[in-house]
């Protein structure tokens, strides 16, 4: 019987999450908290509004997730030098160290998974993909739409590790 495209997404993802687990608890971090470290990294300087609506999150799970990565030493809030009655997250050195080292792990992980196809599979596999997601309004991914120096240092070094 022939598996629905559900069924492989759902392993994947799966094995995704897997792959990310340990690597994570080595950095102190949740799978929960990821996906927040990763927008700031990408996006420094934004407000919690901001970071709660890309991630789809309710504000106060937001707020207790940055309270956390704040208050392991992977975040800062500040009050906006332009706006006093705003504040604004950053990633600290430890932040930008992880932030760094997950891109790694999305390359990395890709590279497993698709070891054995040839670089046009791996093109044809995305653009099949992409073409199933037309009509989902999803953020671009913090990791790919990382700033110029740090996506080629986490692509760089995903390259030697893979």
């Amino acid at each position: 019987m022939e598996q629905t495209l559900a069924f492989y997404i759902n392993l994947l993802r799966g094995d995704f999450i897997q792959f990310c687990a340990q690597r994570l608890k080595e950095l102190g971090l949740s799978q929960g908290l990821l996906y927040f470290l990763l927008y700031v990294g990408r996006y420094p300087g934004c407000s919690a509004g901001e970071l709660a609506s890309v991630i789809g999150a309710d504000s106060g799970h937001t707020t207790r997730s940055v309270e956390k990565l704040v208050q392991q030493g992977f975040m800062t809030r500040t009050r906006s030098q332009q706006d006093k009655r705003a504040v604004v997250l950053e990633l600290t050195e430890q932040g930008r160290d992880a932030f760094v080292q997950a891109g790694r792990w999305f390359y990395q992980w890709e590279a497993q998974r698709t070891e054995g196809m040839s670089p046009e599979e791996v093109t044809q596999l995305k653009a099949l993909l992409q073409k199933a997601m037309a009509g989902i309004s999803m953020p671009k991914s913090p990791m790919e739409s990382a700033p110029g120096p740090v996506h080629k240092a986490i692509r760089k070094e995903a390259d030697i590790e893979s």
